[in-house]
């Protein structure tokens, strides 16, 4: 009888590890995987034109950057940066770009070169690249972002 109880007792503890273990595998969803890299070269090309009015509506409100150098930037701070055109970003360029989407969430994570002009000197920095989004009301938003400069391909 011991035993059986010890059984049972075990099982039990089993189960919720498992239940938990099943809700944080990736979602199916192709569709969603699309959309978010759609939007990731679209979020390069506003950069690169300067188009901070419509990068804007893709940040969420709380977004976060954590730059290449670890400094940590809110919105507004990170927008005051893009838009201060020090360095002028002329290419961005995502690489590699690998999607997992938990629900209302995506985590993209890739390879970036950024080519940018400063002191009239051109720069090339290659990165690796850390973007997550959440969707509201049918839109996906960026919510944070982290690079890591590495060097040269």
């Amino acid at each position: 009888m011991k035993r059986c109880a010890f059984a049972v007792l075990f099982l039990t503890m089993l189960l919720p590890s498992h239940a938990q273990e099943k809700g944080l595998e990736r979602d199916v969803n192709p569709a969603a995987v699309a959309e978010v890299r759609a939007l990731e070269l679209k979020l390069s090309d506003l950069i690169v034109q300067g188009n901070w009015n419509e990068y804007e509506k893709i940040l969420a409100s709380g977004y976060v950057r954590t730059t290449a150098d670890g400094q940590s930037e809110n919105k507004d701070q990170s927008l005051a940066t893009l838009r201060s055109g020090e360095p002028k970003i002329v290419a961005m360029i995502p690489e590699e770009m690998e999607v997992s989407v938990y629900g209302d969430t995506a985590i993209l994570t890739g390879n970036l070169t950024i080519t940018a002009r400063k002191d009239n000197k051109i720069r090339e920095r290659h990165s690796r690249l850390t973007d997550v989004f959440i969707r509201r009301g049918g839109a996906w938003y960026l919510s944070a972002t982290q690079m890591t400069f590495v060097s040269g391909k």
